[in-house]
């Protein structure tokens, strides 16, 4: 059992290595994803490996953008689900590692000051364990 974290900063100003996003609102947001595999929020599990289902947690390090939903593309066995953690800063990613597949989460957060919702999007993979 994998056991990866990933971290999502959200601001509104345009700093080198930040995504842009556009809101619901038609503002825009940047994010950039920390951790995971690759240090950028990306995920790469080993579906034989042995060592059971992986968990995922994506940790929103502002307040002021708090997570409302995790959708996942690519997703084409159902091998992904997800939940909050102890707060709306924290959504908890369960991948059974069962199958090979390409497949993106899509964490969307929140500014409700702005009453607006926008989406950050990094990658999962899950492939055999090289021998």
């Amino acid at each position: 059992m994998s056991n990866i974290n990933v971290g999502l900063t959200i601001n509104i100003i345009p700093l080198d290595g930040y995504t842009a996003t556009t809101a619901t609102d038609g503002k825009v947001y940047y994010y950039k994803y920390s951790g995971g595999s690759d240090g950028n929020g990306n995920v790469t599990e080993y579906t034989d490996d042995g060592s059971g289902q992986g968990t995922i947690t994506v940790t929103a390090t502002s307040p002021s953008y708090p997570i409302t939903g995790v959708t996942f593309t690519g997703d084409t066995h159902g091998d992904l689900s997800w939940a909050f953690g102890s707060s709306n800063l924290i959504a908890v990613i369960t991948d059974t590692n069962v199958d090979n597949e390409n497949a993106s989460f899509c964490v969307t957060a929140t500014d409700p000051q702005a009453n607006c919702t926008f989406n950050c999007d990094p990658g999962i993979t899950n492939k055999p364990k090289p021998d």
